[in-house]
């Protein structure tokens, strides 16, 4: 039914007076306070609204309508959610004759995952002679997201989704993310205590116990922490509500909402000039109609603007519509994007993708399981495909929007109030990986420019080298020379760099075959005809290689760790292996004795534990999601689903800690649901997922009769100990590092050692072979530390963090000084920085940082210095060293 209470509700419910009231409340204050209420409820103030009429229940506890208010405003507040179905159901046993309750109990129990029941409560609502025609539609859409809840929400998806925390999360609203592509940059809408104007009424007058309007604050990252966020200005923040929507790709244009008494709500645009956004102005009338506009995201050629509007002609609600950029640079050629994206209900917050291809959105339609779901959809040949759920636990019966992407894919940003870990009310989410479907494939260049040695600002172009078709177009800041620009791979281009004074120059990049995502880290130098010849030459010597050079060499790199890494598992694998040898032998020996039988190859041990190896339950694998059909065996347990590089989505139970527990789940499963007879067991190495058959061959040692080795025949303690001990930042798993090189591993660093010198000017750029993999995992981290850790630069060097405060006097370090003085940094994000040690190479650096973790400084963590300025190890990865320098 509608939100809004209406005065016959109120006639239904009123049944007694305040008799037993604990507060005395006068008829006038009263009449007040359910009025505001009821406002604020309307108005979606869900957390004010139940304060008040927890008073109003408090004071009136047999007034029914209160009591049905609480219990409303408690289903829509992650603290609250069960209790709210005890103040509804007792609502509907005191007064079984009001039907709207039944809609609310639905909605109550859907909330609680509780699916068949809140179907059955819509079902009585719909029955029911007095529901109105379209308060009966709003029914039949919870109807459709509880049987597709009930589809989706068992088969969860293998990710990690982190609530981003302080200092970006607060007790208050955080909201509708927005990142640049290399996510240096997060801007997003707050409503809190720090919102411009203080509490405010609906108004827009002081209210000490109003609502805050939205303001939008910018954070930049430091490391793996955001810095504190500020408001962006005064002269974007106003006390009306001030939104984020959306940033274009080389982080220059702001995208804006703003709404007043006077109209529902437009966009506006603001730039960035000087370090700073200027005053935002509202895009033109093809955009900005009489109707609500809200949303919007740009192509990264900006020639395209995604947006929302509630304007007439669509399908129904908010649609998703498209404009293009007119010949006079305003917008134009507005489209419905039709009914592949949009439906009936509602859709709302586009993102597309830097390549142009991949667009993300959200609604209330499609295969939603509650309020706004996000989709994602690609569009290769000019038709979008029809668009696919993201599934739980991302989505939920909740809000679930504005949802964005990282260039390379690894991480996507959204909002969501329906998460038990929030902070309070709309909270900001990372998911690892942030890509559904097809990775992105995109070429970002980022670099400085400079003039005369100097930073400047530049006009940076971007045409097809081929046809001469503009195809992007960006200007670095003036302030720091920091540029960013996407080029989408399947052409040639040629790109004009232009500085006021000097001469232009143009280089030329070949991306016609790029198969991958790929930032390369680019700087310019442009100089004057009076500039001196010496320093010009004296500058040229530390020019690195041309922009083409580098995309090649990075590529190559690439697809060397590609495939390397294949070998490097085996690596892992086989040195853990290889000290379980005598360990196999012993128990291959016991089975002879007792006349046991090996199956499938392995050596009986299957209810032992070996670290690295873990068993899932294979029960479906399917190109399409749709055409899964044993999702009844959730009964079971946790259905996972995860979509691998074959293009199949793999269902599966688990993980197992061993190989018996494992056989034993399935011959369960199958004895009782003889469809499952064919689900199987994989084993996965290191993550790496292997059927057993493709383990026992694959990892056969040599010297034991070519007999495979058992999958689990060892307890972690046979493996536990060789010399130097790492343990992965931010990981409370150990992994260790054997007390000498095997052969594979010294044919790996010499081919290292071939392909780069250990202090050759160049070779921080082997720190780009681990662009596309997360460091923060240990596996990937220890492949970082073997193969780069030995490398070094004569401007690089690393130190240990030890800690890092805002109040560094409270920081108590005496522990460690038998390690050194610490250097105490003061860095612009008002953070003091705790480092230890100076080192020339990586490994040596995790030396140290090992010595501090056993001294009980458990986050302890590597920096690297470039030219003597503090940077990130995300930065080497990226190849940001140079561009990155601004952070100090």
């Amino acid at each position: 039914m509608s939100k809004r209470i209406t005065t016959i509700l109120l006639l239904l419910l009123f049944t007694t007076s305040s008799i037993t009231a604990q507060e005395v409340i006068g008829k006038k204050e009263e009449k007040l306070l359910m009025q505001k209420g009821e406002a604020y409820y309307n108005d979606e103030y869900y957390q004010t609204a139940a304060t008040i009429f927890e008073r109003l229940n408090k004071a009136n506890p047999e007034d029914l309508y209160y009591k049905l208010m609480v219990g409303i405003c408690y289903s829509f507040l992650n603290d609250k959610k069960e209790e709210s179905l005890d103040y509804l159901l007792d609502v509907q046993k005191k007064n079984p004759d009001y039907v709207d309750v039944y809609f609310f109990i639905g909605r109550a129990y859907a909330v609680n995952h509780q699916f068949d029941e809140a179907i059955k409560n819509f079902n009585k609502y719909i029955q029911s002679s007095q529901v109105l025609p379209e308060d009966k539609v709003k029914a039949r859409l919870f109807i459709e997201n509880c049987q597709n809840a009930k589809g989706i929400v068992p088969d969860s998806l293998e990710l990690v989704i982190e609530n981003i925390g302080p200092p970006i999360n607060t007790k208050y609203e955080e909201y509708v993310p927005i990142i640049t592509p290399d996510e240096r940059l997060l801007i997003f809408t707050y409503r809190g205590e720090r919102s411009v104007g203080g509490r405010m009424d609906r108004a827009g007058n002081s209210d000490p116990k109003g609502e805050y309007y939205e303001d939008i604050m910018i954070s930049y990252k430091r490391g793996e922490e955001w810095s504190e966020p500020r408001s962006i200005g005064n002269n974007i923040n106003t006390s009306k509500h001030d939104a984020s929507i959306a940033i274009s790709a080389n982080g220059r244009k702001l995208f804006t909402y703003r709404s007043s008494n006077k109209n529902e709500g437009d966009i506006y645009l603001s730039e960035l000039e000087d370090g700073s956004f200027t005053t935002p102005r509202p895009l033109n009338s093809e955009i900005n109609s009489d109707s609500w506009e809200g949303s919007a995201s740009l192509t990264s050629d900006e020639k395209t603007l995604y947006f929302t509007s509630e304007r007439e002609g669509g399908y129904g609600g908010r649609d998703i519509y498209k404009a293009e950029r007119l010949k006079n640079g305003d917008w134009g050629n507005v489209v419905n994007l039709g009914p592949t994206i949009n439906t009936r209900y509602d859709e709302d917050a586009p993102f597309i993708h830097p390549d142009n291809k991949t667009l993300y959105f959200s609604s209330k339609g499609h295969n939603s399981i509650g309020g706004y779901d996000i989709f994602y959809t690609y569009n290769d040949d000019g038709v979008w495909d029809a668009p696919e759920n993201i599934g739980y636990p991302v989505n939920t019966i909740e809000d679930d929007r504005y949802y964005v992407l990282t260039a390379d894919g690894t991480r996507g940003y959204y909002s969501s109030a329906g998460k038990d870990d929030s902070y309070g009310g709309n909270d900001i989410y990372v998911v690892s990986p942030g890509h559904f479907g097809k990775r992105p494939i995109l070429a970002l260049v980022v670099g400085v420019t400079k003039m005369n040695g100097k930073v400047a600002a530049a006009e940076i172009t971007a045409t097809d080298a081929t046809t001469g078709e503009f195809a992007n177009q960006t200007t670095s800041d003036s302030e720091s020379g920091k540029f960013m620009i996407s080029l989408i791979p399947g052409n040639k281009y040629k790109i004009a760099i232009e500085i006021e004074g000097a001469k232009t120059t143009y280089e030329y990049i070949n991306v016609e075959s790029v198969e991958t995502f790929v930032q390369v880290n680019h700087d310019i130098d442009l100089y004057t005809d009076d500039f001196p010849e010496e320093e010009k030459a004296e500058n040229n010597a530390s020019i690195t290689p041309s922009l083409q050079e580098k995309l090649t060499e990075q590529i190559k790199r690439i697809k060397e760790f590609a495939n390397d890494s294949i070998e490097y598992e085996k690596i892992d694998l086989n040195k853990r292996i290889i000290k379980l040898e005598k360990y196999n032998k012993e128990v291959a020996e016991e089975n002879d004795k007792n006349n046991s039988n090996t199956a499938g190859g392995l050596v009986p041990a299957g209810n032992k534990t070996i670290a690295g190896l873990s068993f899932k339950v294979e029960v479906g694998a399917v190109t399409d999601t749709n055409e899964f059909k044993l999702a009844a065996l959730s009964k079971y347990g946790k259905i996972s689903r995860k979509l691998y590089e074959d293009g199949f989505y793999r269902y599966t139970f688990g993980p197992f800690e061993t190989l018996e527990h494992a056989e034993n789940f399935r011959d369960m499963m199958v004895e009782k649901e003889p469809e499952a007879k064919d689900a199987f067991i994989t084993v996965f190495v290191f993550g790496k997922r292997k059927t057993v058959d493709e383990f026992t061959e694959e990892f056969t040692l040599e010297g034991l009769d070519n007999e495979p080795l058992a999958a689990n025949s060892t307890s972690n303690t046979i493996i536990e100990n060789t010399n130097p001990e790492v343990t992965a930042k931010k990981s409370s798993t150990t992994i260790t590092m054997p007390d000498e090189m095997t052969e594979d591993e010294k044919i790996a660093a010499e081919k290292m050692k071939l392909m780069t010198d250990p202090c050759d000017k160049y070779t921080m750029e082997a720190f780009t072979a681990f662009v596309l993999k997360d460091i923060d995992k240990e596996e990937n981290y220890k492949r970082l530390l073997s193969l780069v850790g030995p490398i070094c630069h004569p401007d690089l060097h690393f130190e240990v963090q030890i800690g890092a405060y805002r109040k560094p006097n409270n920081f108590k370090y005496d522990k460690l000084l038998k390690f050194g003085n610490p250097q105490i940094r003061n860095y612009q994000d008002e953070i003091t920085r705790f480092t230890q040690g100076e080192f020339k190479t990586f490994y040596d650096a995790e030396g140290l940082r090992q010595k501090v973790i056993k001294e009980g400084t458990t986050d302890a963590w590597i920096t690297p210095f470039y030219k003597g300025k503090r940077l990130l190890m995300q930065d080497l990865v990226k190849g940001n060293y140079e561009s990155a320098l601004g952070l100090n």
